[in-house]
């Protein structure tokens, strides 16, 4: 939401910009509302009048931010090869999606050294054989 440089005394195109978001903000809010499954109506039913918190609160439930979903993450992104007769700009940008979904799943505290040890206990994993350690790599990365 826009903040007027004094909040006590928002100048006229202050109050205009915030009252046009506020206005933005409900409709979307609405239609977000709108489009949500029974079920998920219920964690957001008491912030309806802010979409962002909306959002936050659907985002928090549902994106874990967890190593293994990050181990899911950096799977499909090391995992990617060019496909015959894709252009190479379609290449990037599937790199690109895989990249972005990796820095999603990072908590705001995530570090070099974090980053470290979850490539050195994703190589681990990936090192044992799959027929004899399928069943254990699977549970690992649940």
């Amino acid at each position: 939401m826009p903040v007027p440089k004094d909040p006590d005394q928002p100048t006229p195109v202050e109050k205009i910009t915030i009252t046009d978001w506020k206005k933005k903000s409900a409709k979307a809010a609405g239609y977000m509302y709108s489009t949500l499954d029974k079920s998920q109506k219920t964690h957001v039913k008491n912030n309806m009048s802010d979409v962002v918190v909306m959002w936050d609160t659907l985002r928090a439930l549902h994106e874990q931010k967890t190593s293994s979903t990050r181990f899911n993450a950096y799977e499909d992104l090391f995992s990617i090869v060019k496909q015959d007769g894709e252009s190479l700009s379609a290449l990037i940008t599937r790199v690109d999606a895989a990249l972005h979904r990796v820095q999603q799943v990072r908590t705001e505290s995530f570090t070099l050294a974090d980053l470290d040890d979850e490539l050195g206990c994703m190589t681990l994993i990936r090192a044992l054989p799959a027929d004899v350690y399928g069943a254990f790599r699977s549970s690992l990365l649940l």
